[in-house]
């Protein structure tokens, strides 16, 4: 009896153990592979992706805050949708400012812009190129 006790606490602490870490992964969100190229120019704003997106650019030149996603320009987010990744992007009076709501390691970017150059944002931040 004390036997058959001891073999089935064997088996089942490592279903159990297994079963809560499965849990602990689920619950992360997945981070997106994308690499977009972001150019500032007397037009506007380009984006030009490299990797990760159906698009291959974007340009626009608002002001107020818009939606990008791996499919291009969004209204809006919606947690259901089937986009990889989603981050807001707005112009401010030196830079940009995006927000990232699905697949990047970061929640918000800020960074100073100059006209012809070009910076490269990843889900993992953003670097002057």
């Amino acid at each position: 009896m004390k036997i058959q006790f001891i073999i089935y606490t064997l088996l089942l602490v490592p279903i159990f153990t297994n079963q809560s870490s499965f849990a602990q992964t689920k619950s992360k969100e997945a981070v997106s592979d994308f690499s977009i190229t972001v150019s500032f120019n007397e037009k506007g704003i380009l984006l030009e992706s490299s990797k990760g997106c159906a698009w291959t650019k974007l340009n626009f030149t608002t002001a107020k805050e818009q939606g990008i996603d791996n499919f291009g320009m969004s209204e809006g987010y919606d947690s259901d949708q089937k986009a990889s990744f989603y981050f807001t992007l707005v112009r401010t009076k030196t830079g940009l400012k995006l927000t990232g709501l699905k697949g990047t390691a970061w929640k918000e970017l800020s960074f100073v812009v100059q006209n012809h150059k070009k910076y490269l944002v990843t889900a993992s931040g953003v670097k002057a190129l």
